[in-house]
């Protein structure tokens, strides 16, 4: 007579010789690539390592800045006095901007409201909250179709967050198995595919720059001791009178940088936007908003079409916010506004 119990064990035995080279495999890939640098330190630590003694880095085409942000962040002896968070819209933005004390610009390319979650999670369990915070409000932060996830590499920091505002209470510390949990998750096997993918195709190219700006690798973006980036190949678009012809094509592109259908601010992201913003004034941090404009013919042309005007009414969205909560605004995504013109420009939405 059959022993159920007995063939219940063969079978779960038979499972799991099955499913174990499939989690060696999966784990060896988690482990190889780390595209979230968990288990090793990667280039990403060794750039945060430099700017925290004061030093630059060259910029290569395959570098993670949200992991960036948390090398930095989790290195950082005293809190900066001021930190700008936003997008590369504001990446230009350097401690010009304050008339003394420290900053930080820990602005991140293509950054949604997630991304700004998750940073400030990062300074505050931390304990090195700024004074201040300067928030770059771009309008895609309203947009539920702006196709930006980049904000997932810091995904357990913007979870916590989102605990926290949810329910009010403390934020729970980062379980210690979590790195176990991710060596053999599908998800993280899924993105080490793509990052190893890319990592084939392109070496990375992140150099150390010398004090007398030695050149390595073929990028021109350096980050700055102040989080900073300043780029000669846009500076020398600019001189060459190339940003006029760039703002067209950027304002022309039937879908604008995630602006793609883009048809009413979000009522979800709103009330995270405030949730988060009174967050933080709770937190002791005083908030500045800021608008970083567009280039005069790009604006131009995105305040009259059909699917980008919508910007107009996100700006008024911000500083009606901001006059109820009596925040200071410095700028606006309207260049004449600001007193920039057409020279000032990288190309369609950068200074």
């Amino acid at each position: 007579m059959n022993n159920p119990g007995l063939m219940t064990s063969v079978f779960v035995k038979k499972i799991l010789l099955l499913l174990f080279p499939l989690m060696v495999i999966i784990g060896a890939v988690n482990y190889g690539v780390d595209p979230a640098s968990l288990f090793h330190s990667g280039e990403e630590a060794r750039m945060a390592r430099v700017l925290l003694e004061g030093g630059q880095v060259r910029i290569g085409s395959n570098f993670d800045e949200r992991i960036f942000q948390r090398n930095f962040i989790l290195n950082l002896k005293d809190p900066r006095d001021t930190v700008i968070l936003g997008s590369s819209r504001s990446l230009g933005v350097d401690r010009t901007i304050v008339p003394s004390g420290s900053l930080f610009n820990s602005s991140v390319s293509g950054a949604s409201l997630e991304d700004f979650l998750a940073v400030y999670g990062l300074y505050r369990e931390c304990g090195k909250l700024p004074k201040t915070l300067i928030l770059s409000l771009d309008p895609w932060l309203l947009n539920k179709n702006n196709g930006q996830v980049r904000y997932r590499s810091l995904y357990l920091e913007y979870a916590r967050l989102i605990k926290l505002l949810d329910g009010g209470g403390r934020v729970p510390a980062m379980n210690p198995l979590y790195k176990m949990a991710e060596l053999f998750s599908v998800t993280y096997f899924q993105n080490a595919l793509k990052v190893g993918v890319r990592k084939l195709i392109a070496r990375r190219g992140v150099g150390e720059v010398a004090s007398g700006a030695q050149e390595t690798g073929n990028s021109e973006s350096v980050k700055m001791p102040d989080g900073s980036m300043s780029d000669t190949m846009f500076t020398a678009a600019q001189q060459a009178g190339q940003a006029d012809e760039e703002a067209v094509k950027y304002a022309s592109e039937k879908d604008v940088y995630s602006l793609a259908r883009f048809f009413e601010m979000d009522p979800r992201l709103k009330n995270l936007f405030e949730r988060f913003v009174a967050r933080v004034r709770q937190d002791g941090v005083k908030v500045v908003f800021l608008f970083s404009p567009y280039h005069p013919l790009a604006y131009e042309k995105m305040a009259v079409r059909l699917d980008t005007r919508i910007i107009l009414d996100c700006e008024k969205y911000f500083r009606d916010f901001a006059g109820r909560e009596d925040i200071l605004v410095i700028g606006s995504y309207d260049p004449r506004r600001c007193g920039f013109v057409n020279s000032d420009f990288m190309d369609g939405m950068h200074l």
